[in-house]
């Protein structure tokens, strides 16, 4: 968001609008370029306007997730990594914490390198983890609720919620293709779930009170 601000913002003070609009501009004359110009700027400031009044730039957690940017900041502060701590309510050995960011800080350059983060710092790990879960959009969520309706139709009206919910985490969550699966299910160890597939035992819920 701050990038995004910023790249509005100096659009505005440059009044500029674009290539094809500055080479459309000088087709017009100078008060309907002035015009133009003016409606544009207004433009950009209602956006930047919405912009804050929907986000805290000032007080926005995300400012707190900076600390564990190295190309930005070229070190890693304890300090600021407890603020992201305190921020995320991360539960952290500090004592642990602290060694590994100063073993960190001498092995900087050496991440280049294919190391396994989560070795040698599980504290680091934690925070890193928490940060990283952080959705960037809520494209996964919409794409749960479109499933979703596609399996509850009207046809399937009567169905249980843990049943749907069943469906949807078999769908999002198995990659095997059907030729995948029907060996995965053809082995000794499946016998049981083959047999509930089988019989009423899948229907179990119809029989608690």
């Amino acid at each position: 968001m701050n990038a995004l601000r910023t790249k509005i913002t100096s659009r505005m003070n440059e009044h500029f609008f674009g290539s094809k609009v500055k080479f459309a501009l000088n087709k017009l004359g100078p008060q309907e370029k002035r015009k133009f110009e003016k409606e544009a700027t207004e433009v950009y400031q209602r956006t930047l306007d919405y912009l804050s009044k929907f986000y805290d730039f000032e007080n926005s957690p995300f400012n707190h997730f900076s600390s564990i940017d190295i190309r930005t900041n070229g070190s890693i502060s304890f300090n600021q990594i407890m603020e992201t701590v305190t921020a995320c309510r991360i539960d952290v050995n500090q004592d642990a914490l602290f060694d590994e960011i100063d073993i960190l800080k001498s092995t900087l350059d050496k991440l280049k390198l294919e190391i396994n983060f989560a070795d040698f710092s599980v504290e680091l790990y934690k925070i890193v983890s928490r940060i990283l879960s952080v959705p960037v959009s809520n494209a996964y969520v919409e794409r749960v609720f479109s499933l979703m309706s596609n399996l509850w139709t009207d046809e399937r009206n009567r169905m249980r919620v843990d049943l749907v919910k069943a469906e949807l985490c078999t769908k999002l969550n198995f990659n095997m293709s059907c030729q995948e699966f029907t060996e995965y299910i053809k082995r000794d160890e499946q016998k049981e779930l083959l047999t509930c597939c089988k019989s009423n035992k899948k229907y179990s819920f119809k029989f608690k009170k």
